[in-house]
């Protein structure tokens, strides 16, 4: 991470609150990230299984 190496001319509490806040924003990042990927798989899914429905006469889902 380069901000908790850059010397900034903060207070050590604001240095902290500040580094707290970039990983905390990261973590936010990586979890809507994770989401996303859940939403396009189950998407994903869903279009094979409609696809595969279709072949099999087997419609559950009526979309």
């Amino acid at each position: 991470m380069i901000i908790e190496n850059v010397d900034f001319n903060f207070a050590p509490e604001t240095k902290l609150k500040i580094i707290i806040l970039v990983k905390n924003i990261r973590k936010y990042f990586y979890r809507i990230i994770r989401k996303v990927k859940k939403l396009f798989l189950l998407n994903l899914f869903t279009k094979i299984y409609k696809n595969l429905s279709i072949f099999t006469n087997l419609e559950f889902w009526d979309k």
